[in-house]
């Protein structure tokens, strides 16, 4: 005899397999001899196992995104900003989950994931400006307040038009509506909240941390040299593209037409279906 157990419209997945899982042994006590009774699927089996990798790669990207911002900026202090930046970018975003009412879910997660990249760019050129202006001979507080006062309109393009990209899912109908709502909503909240912080307490770390006096170690001036040969290649790439824009209108047209292309003629599916270990 199958018992299958099927939770309410507004009911937690998790929350009611684990109270079942609880009250299991006392209904096994409570049956006449000879009978067992076992669980023989869970599907929440998969749901904890995919919000296990997805907080996984979390971490991952955590690291990975720190890892990267050194490379690029070569310093422990100028690490500290945007690193710190994340946490409470994501933080802030939790406010808003709750203000909107979602839950900590596979949709949410995910858009967390995705704005771990997102969150710590508005921080990192806060950092990368405030250094320009300090090797000018600027102080860390003067320099600090001028990187800001340039950043302010940059930093609200960058974050309108992230918004701008996501939020137009969250008002989508249907099915697929229903499922990337939290998504979107999630994704544009972190974008906003990064914004808000590289515009307050990325510039006041940078006017408390830096110091004039900080020394570029070997590693940095390499990578720096390596960079000012990209930036000479990418001027000379540039030049020479602007120079002959008819060329990049006519395969910016093309490009253009294959997206409608591609478009009509792949094949469109919901989800991509996957095992879920039935």
């Amino acid at each position: 005899v199958f018992i299958g157990i099927k939770v309410a419209p507004d009911a937690n997945l998790l929350d009611v397999a684990k109270r079942i899982r609880n009250t299991f042994p006392d209904i096994q006590k409570q049956l006449p001899s000879g009978l067992n009774a076992k669980i023989v699927f869970d599907s929440t089996d998969f749901i904890n196992t995919s919000i296990e990798e997805v907080v996984k790669t979390l971490l991952e990207a955590l690291i990975i995104v720190t890892l990267v911002i050194y490379l690029f900026l070569g310093s422990y202090r100028a690490v500290a900003v945007p690193v710190l930046a994340m946490p409470l970018s994501l933080i802030g975003t939790f406010f808003m989950m709750q203000a909107l009412g979602y839950s900590i879910n596979l949709l949410t997660l995910l858009a967390l994931v995705l704005a771990i990249g997102l969150v710590v760019d508005d921080a990192i050129i806060v950092v990368e400006n405030v250094d320009r202006h300090m090797k000018e001979g600027k102080s860390p507080l003067e320099a600090s307040l001028i990187a800001a006062r340039e950043l302010g309109n940059p930093i609200l393009a960058m974050t309108v038009v992230l918004i701008a990209v996501y939020i137009p899912i969250g008002f989508q109908g249907g099915l697929t509506g229903a499922l990337f709502t939290e998504f979107a909503f999630t994704l544009a909240g972190a974008v906003a909240v990064s914004g808000v912080v590289a515009l307050t307490l990325s510039p006041m770390m940078c006017s408390q941390i830096f110091s004039q006096e900080e020394e570029m170690s070997p590693f940095v001036k390499k990578i720096d040299a390596v960079f000012e040969r990209v930036r000479h290649s990418y001027q000379e790439t540039l030049r020479d593209l602007l120079s002959t824009w008819q060329v990049i209108i006519v395969m910016g047209a093309l490009l253009l037409g294959g997206v409608v292309y591609l478009y009509a003629t792949a094949r469109a599916e919901l989800a991509p279906t996957e095992d879920q270990g039935i």
